[in-house]
């Protein structure tokens, strides 16, 4: 029955599109990832990171042991830098970490992660054995979007599990997206009722709102605000959830969608991206993903 929601895989409801088909003409993945080598994330996450990207593999692997980086195949990424800004800000620490970078053979350095200025974005093409596997996958990354997204349990990050139920619901959820659709089964009926009142309690706010344009009596946003509250709650309890919230190392944000045999990931942005991004190659590997290409995008440059 999960496979009934698959479109949302297929034919995303919103645009899908590689990074660099936002602004400009799409761009292809076309540095290989797997197979390659796909250091751990570091056990902790501070400050932010430097990232530079090289010719082949072996160069990266090669400036990854000198520089005591993470190598995620061609791509270097040393965490532990300072903010560019602040009462910690060391710009000279920074410049010294990309000069480094680029004497070691990266063609582009650049510093990312949370409150740096810069936004990173990954690009992945990860060709699965068949249809069945990219799907089987794909379900595990279903967008859910806000509020509902928030504290969801990250698959790609080590120790979690989902459970087949969570799956499912998160399937089913992110297909409510597209269309009304009527439950087929106890697990849908549950996840329908709160969707159904969640969207009730939205009219409401909507009715509410129009009634008084200037703004709702502080009362009223708390009523509502509670409402979406314990909707959320109570979805939680399908969907699956954890502790870490935005700041976790493991957040990420992604588009997916599936094509023939492949799973594409396009817009991949972690808040640490020397966390994030290895910890999300390893799991495709160990998902029976074998063989992906990618791109690293430097988005902005302040």
């Amino acid at each position: 029955m999960i496979g009934d929601h698959d479109d949302v895989l297929t034919d995303p409801v919103r645009g899908w599109t590689w990074s660099f088909g936002l602004d400009d003409d799409p761009a292809e993945p076309g540095s290989v990832l797997l197979p390659g080598r796909v250091d751990p994330p570091p056990p902790k996450r501070d400050g932010a990171s430097a990232v530079g990207q090289f010719a082949s593999q072996s160069a990266a692997a090669t400036a990854a042991d000198a520089l005591a980086g993470i190598c995620v195949a061609e791509t270097v990424v040393i965490p532990g830098q300072p903010l560019p800004y602040g009462d910690g800000g060391d710009e000279d620490t920074l410049h010294a970490v990309i000069d480094q970078l680029i004497a070691a053979g990266a063609r582009d350095a650049f510093i990312t992660d949370a409150d740096t200025g810069y936004m990173h974005s990954i690009d992945i093409r990860a060709q699965c054995q068949d249809r069945d596997q990219a799907l089987a996958i794909g379900r595990q990354m279903a967008p859910i979007s806000p509020p509902f997204h928030e504290g969801l349990i990250k698959p790609w990050a080590p120790g979690r599990n989902l459970t087949e139920d969570q799956v499912r619901a998160r399937m089913y959820v992110a297909s409510l997206e597209r269309s009304d659709r009527q439950p087929r089964d106890d697990l849908e009926a549950k996840i329908w009722a709160i969707w159904r009142a969640w969207r009730e309690d939205q009219l409401r706010a909507a009715n509410q709102y129009v009634a008084d344009p200037t703004g709702l009596h502080v009362s009223a946003v708390e009523d509502i605000r509670a409402a979406m509250q314990k909707h959320k709650a109570a979805l939680d309890v399908f969907l699956g959830t954890e502790a870490e919230e935005l700041g976790s190392p493991w957040y990420l944000y992604w588009q997916v969608v599936v094509e023939n045999n492949d799973l594409c990931l396009s817009s991949i942005w972690c808040m640490s991206i020397a966390t994030g991004f290895p910890a999300l190659v390893r799991w495709l590997n160990k998902s029976g993903v074998k063989s992906a290409k990618y791109s690293v995008y430097n988005r902005m440059r302040p």
